[in-house]
């Protein structure tokens, strides 16, 4: 299973030498993930980084974890002095194919005994542990050693590996059942176990989901994921223009509603007042942004996907005011602190919006502070999420939407009942 390219990034991007934990980085408050799997693993991990960038520190272990049998040799010096928040793991694939292994007691017997052993060495570290299925066998036999894994064989190791996290109660991210009905699309080949770029996206989305999910028990605590990367649920938008692909929302395309000019994919599930949005964005070409605080546009809804209320302009990454009066509206625009961001890039946008303050960051850098004292009406109190498609020919991808509510007011407690106890009788 080793493959050049993916054995030179796990040594240039992801190489940890015993004393990894110890290195000094500018990211040290945030939360620490440790990944450890075969080359599978060593794919998708790009994808994880590039994901959590700004919500946690995720590293690899040095290069190739191969069968349980290396993992349980090589663990704590995986595992080094660092506090791990959380650990991501899994073995499978070697151990049942063998690559170089074939003499060793590689049954699921021994592989189940040895997986046990892993998992009672991770849970002393405190972290929040997560098993990843192991991605499903290739159709074919392997192409390195020809041996074909028929699904009964497959089976067995799977189920002793869901006894193991079921004994030891470790989260699992079915990856096998995710990738299973895929495999044709994203495999690079019938007798290969590896996938396209594409699909080894997929599956660190995928992981990524539940990552942020683990560490929101945390120092994420409070944040309410608007998209769930798998549909457009509580979204509502023009579908020639808005769709879910690779566990994106993606606007491209066409507007149908109203002669081509700005379509807006619209989030009502929470009428936001004071709040901090997050949101990754990648954008190709056009001209896109990010709307908070919004109303409709046309009180009558003949054009469905029209908004009004504040932008955060991706194109500018300025700030537009969009107030609306009877028979028009009035634009004011406050540029931010920097330049356009690349294109075909990601790239994290963060709102906050407080009473009357408002600001914008990019990539972590704040670009724009405004404080909006409008005394002719225009002011917005509170509204909801619109996500903009400005004209036809833009691209743009969106990801890792989510928000966190400012200010709410304690929860009510419910009036008591009880009767106050009559003092003791002297």
């Amino acid at each position: 299973m080793k493959r050049l390219l993916i054995a030179v990034l796990s040594l240039t991007s992801f190489n940890l030498s015993a004393g990894m934990a110890k290195d000094a980085s500018p990211k040290d408050q945030l939360p620490k993930v440790l990944i450890i799997g075969d080359s599978i693993s060593l794919a998708y991990t790009p994808c994880i980084v590039e994901s959590l960038k700004t919500q946690a520190v995720v590293k690899h272990c040095p290069a190739n974890a191969g069968p349980t049998m290396r993992g349980v040799k090589n663990i704590d010096k995986w595992l080094g002095d660092a506090k791990w928040d959380v650990i991501l793991f899994n073995f499978g694939l070697w151990d049942m194919y063998g690559w170089r292994y074939e003499k060793v007691d590689r049954s699921p017997p021994a592989y189940e005994k040895r997986l046990d052993t892993l998992a009672i060495r991770l849970k002393k570290t405190g972290a929040k542990l997560i098993w990843a299925t192991t991605t499903p066998a290739c159709p074919d036999a392997e192409r390195k050693c020809k041996v074909k894994v028929d699904p009964a064989t497959e089976k067995k190791y799977l189920d002793a590996a869901l006894r193991v996290m079921k004994k030891h109660n470790i989260a699992i991210n079915d990856l096998h059942t995710f990738m299973k009905p895929k495999r044709k699309q994203y495999a690079l080949a019938d007798n290969d176990v590896h996938f396209k770029k594409d699909g080894n996206r997929l599956l660190g989305e995928q992981l990524a989901k539940q990552i942020r999910s683990m560490l929101s028990g945390s120092a994420e605590a409070g944040w309410i994921n608007l998209f769930n990367g798998t549909d457009l649920k509580g979204w509502q938008g023009d579908s020639g223009i808005w769709r879910v692909k690779d566990g994106l929302i993606v606007g491209r395309g066409a507007c149908t509603d109203h002669k081509g000019y700005k379509s807006y994919l619209i989030n009502r599930s929470h009428i936001l007042k004071d709040f901090i949005l997050e949101a990754e964005f990648n954008m190709a070409r056009g001209n896109s942004g990010i709307n908070y605080r919004c109303h409709d546009y046309d009180k009558d809804k003949k054009k469905l996907y029209e908004v009004s209320g504040y932008q955060a302009d991706i194109a500018g990454i300025g700030l537009w005011d969009i107030y609306t009066t009877s028979a028009s509206r009035r634009y004011s625009v406050k540029k931010a602190s920097c330049r356009r961001p690349k294109s075909n890039q990601w790239h994290t946008l963060r709102i906050e919006a407080n009473g009357k303050n408002i600001s914008h960051s990019l990539n972590g850098a704040k670009v724009l502070e405004f404080v909006d004292n409008d005394t002719r009406g225009g002011f917005r109190e509170k509204g909801f999420i619109a996500l903009e498609f400005h004209d036809n020919g833009t691209n743009i991808k969106f990801r890792n939407i989510r928000v966190k509510i400012l200010n709410q007011p304690p929860a009510k407690q419910s009036p008591t009942t009880d009767k106050p106890k009559p003092a003791p009788k002297k």
